[in-house]
């Protein structure tokens, strides 16, 4: 029943009696600060953090801790209104690229309220983040400037309300075989009332 104690074990967690509530067609019960269990209709169970962030030391700090996580967690990161996150860390790479935030499982959220995630990587022209083939991303009312490339995505990304202005997509290519994209998609992207502004995309020839 909604409220009623229930016995769990969880992702490490040591069995303990809580409360659930029913919200949003799942049973939600907090287990401490900012950290909720959840349970879906469907079975499923998973851990859900919520964070404010308040600065761009917040934003990179979490960004490297999922980059590195093998968790099927959801992450929600509330970020400020009027507040412009910069970036400069290059947190992964693969054989081509350097990224400032990468997500390879598990479930991210980000709701932006306005604010601004801009890339500061200096000579190193970050890609912003990975999404890798077990991970779904959502970003809402998000301004995106200047990266190379935004977002390569791997499986499942939805972006709401989100403005993608003067990114510059640049593709090193010996043959120039094709063109460098803002967005790389390889699965399922959906952009629902967002914004492309000044955005550049060419081939840099090394042959």
């Amino acid at each position: 029943e909604t409220g009623s104690p229930l016995q769990f074990s969880l992702a490490g967690i040591e069995s303990n009696n809580y409360k659930f509530n029913y919200t949003n067609g799942s049973y939600v019960a907090p287990i401490k600060d900012n950290v909720n269990l959840v349970l879906g209709l469907n079975g499923n169970c998973y851990l859900m953090y919520e964070n404010t962030i308040n600065n761009s030391a917040q934003l990179t700090s979490h960004f490297r801790s999922l980059a590195s996580s093998t968790q099927y967690d959801v992450v929600k990161l509330n970020l400020l209104g009027d507040t412009t996150y910069t970036l400069s860390e290059h947190i992964w790479e693969d054989q081509e690229w350097y990224y400032a935030s990468r997500v390879a499982y598990g479930q991210l959220i980000v709701n932006g309220n306005g604010a601004i995630i801009k890339c500061d990587g200096g000579e190193d022209l970050l890609n912003f983040m990975y999404i890798g083939r077990e991970a779904n991303v959502n970003f809402v009312n998000v301004n995106l400037t200047k990266f190379n490339h935004v977002f390569i995505n791997q499986v499942n990304l939805l972006c709401e309300n989100c403005i993608f202005r003067e990114n510059y997509a640049y593709k090193l290519d010996v043959y120039v075989t094709g063109l460098g994209t803002v967005i790389h998609n390889y699965n399922t992207a959906v952009f629902d009332y967002c914004e492309f502004t000044d955005n550049d995309a060419e081939v840099m020839s090394l042959g």
